[in-house]
């Protein structure tokens, strides 16, 4: 517990009027003592809503996608395949952003070691 306790003596100058410090009466001090009352708990009443949101669409996975044949020597041709699931607006095959969309296959005849992306979007 912290207590404070003030004395205040007039003063004429300069000097205490009164009783000196050591003639002071025995002052009682009085000590408070914290009080506690108990409140209510907290209760809110504002109510989040949350603002609707369309949902995205699923992200489009290609399931497959594969050459038949899987090895050919330069200049020959092979068959690219894929399966796409979910939606998707766009479908392109790199190199050359060829458009393949509504498509499930692409011949293609590269020259040398080439890689082929197929991007659906």
């Amino acid at each position: 517990m912290i207590a404070k306790e003030w004395v205040f003596l007039p003063m004429v100058r300069g000097f205490a009027k009164g009783p000196t410090a050591k003639q002071l009466p025995p002052v009682p001090m009085r000590t408070a003592s914290p009080t506690f009352t108990s409140t209510p708990e907290f209760t809110s009443t504002a109510t989040f809503t949350p603002t609707p949101t369309e949902t995205p669409p699923p992200v489009p996975v290609i399931k497959r996608f594969y050459a038949q044949p899987s090895v050919i020597l330069s200049g020959q041709e092979t068959t690219l395949y894929w399966e796409i699931a979910g939606e998707y607006d766009a479908l392109v095959l790199e190199p050359g952003d060829v458009d393949v969309f509504g498509e499930t296959d692409y011949t293609v005849s590269p020259k040398g070691a080439t890689k082929y992306t197929l991007v659906a979007y």
